[in-house]
């Protein structure tokens, strides 16, 4: 998970195309709500955020959704996460952005907007909701396993062997654009106990300043 840092700029916006990479299906899930899934994103904010994503979801016949999200840091990260968004297939060119409008501080209203566009079929859907301010001045460009430590026996990450990110930016309340690159992001590995000794599950690559993004790798199930 490359994230970008960029000192005291206070983020509005963040924006990322990737291609939505295919998962093997699993016979012990039929519910795609309820199954391990390879989550793909981005957002701004860390404790609290607002973010829009598609996941590859291992069930019995593989699922590939969209969805949007404002989590408020309320200790229940599924709380205001909505399954919406294009149809979309494995192989499929995803983009998806965010954008905050409103105050800076966390207590006053303002509005999320979600744009997630399957530019290889151009099917193209708009959200928007109310959010507080997410903060934290950081822009996200993401692969996870969403809950892989919550369910009964742990959701493992699905083999999706790798996947690229590209024209990976953010905007700050200023109106500058920021694009991804080897100087300014924080780049993050996920691993199976969410610590530096874990074994790892998915690993990004280094940053490209050619192409303002980076290849995700998988490595482990993570069960």
């Amino acid at each position: 998970m490359p994230q970008a840092a960029l000192g005291n700029a206070n983020l509005y916006s963040s924006s990322a195309t990737w291609t939505q990479p295919a998962v093997p299906g699993n016979g012990g899930y039929n519910n795609y709500q309820d199954a391990p899934t390879a989550s793909f994103w981005t957002g701004i904010g860390v404790q609290q955020l607002v973010q829009a994503g598609c996941d590859s979801i291992a069930t019995s016949t593989p699922q590939y959704r969209c969805w949007t999200e404002d989590y408020a840091g309320t200790g229940n990260p599924s709380q205001n996460l909505v399954w919406e968004g294009p149809v979309v297939r494995p192989g499929d060119q995803m983009y998806a952005s965010v954008q905050y409008v409103g105050s800076l501080q966390n207590n006053s209203g303002g509005e999320a907007y979600f744009d997630i566009v399957d530019l290889t079929t151009r099917d193209y859907r708009s959200f928007a909701n109310a959010a507080p301010y997410p903060g934290w001045r950081a822009a996200n460009f993401v692969n996870e396993a969403p809950f892989v430590n919550e369910a009964p026996n742990g959701y493992y990450l699905p083999a999706f062997g790798s996947t690229t990110f590209v024209d990976c930016y953010t905007n700050d309340n200023s109106g500058d654009t920021w694009y991804l690159l080897t100087s300014n992001n924080n780049r993050m590995v996920m691993t199976d106990n969410g610590h530096s000794n874990g074994t790892v599950m998915s690993d990004p690559g280094a940053a490209n300043n050619s192409t303002n993004g980076f290849t995700d790798t998988w490595h482990y199930w993570g069960s």
